[in-house]
């Protein structure tokens, strides 16, 4: 019975040893394919970053400059964002789909990149050219968006 318990202790412990092993890698963390830095990084939480690490579209790593900067590869694509702020994606739960034949009735007056506004001038002649455009009876509303 003794012979049994010893090789069965040997076997518990083989396989507890195996779960140590390593992958063979060199223990170096994957590259980033693309580094964003810079001093307006929004994280929506109270933690400051000054970079950004993406991996597949996916945000792989934040922090320092100096440890995000870690995962530069020689593949890897570092943007400077200057005074632009990074901010999380925001996901629109809802649409408007109803309002989408409506809209085509209704003057373009937003700025770019969704108009070609870009000051009040531009703004004015837009409806203008609008109103004539669908000729609206008098009293009508010119609307916009």
């Amino acid at each position: 019975m003794r012979a049994w318990m010893q090789a069965g202790m040997a076997v518990a412990a083989s396989v507890l040893l195996a779960g140590c092993a390593t992958t063979g890698g060199t223990g170096a963390a994957p590259r980033a394919d693309t580094i964003l830095v810079g001093k307006h990084i929004i994280t929506m939480d109270k933690s400051r970053v000054e970079a950004v690490a993406l991996r597949a579209e996916t945000i792989a790593a934040t922090g320092s400059r100096a440890s995000v900067m870690r995962l530069v590869g020689p593949e890897t694509r570092v943007v400077e964002l200057g005074e632009r702020a990074l901010l999380p994606g925001f996901i629109d739960s809802h649409s408007h789909a109803t309002m989408v034949g409506r809209m085509s009735g209704f003057a373009n007056l937003s700025s770019p990149p969704v108009g070609p506004v870009t000051d009040i001038a531009t703004l004015q002649q837009r409806l203008r050219d609008h109103v004539a455009e669908k000729v609206l009876p008098d009293g009508a509303w010119a609307v916009g968006y």
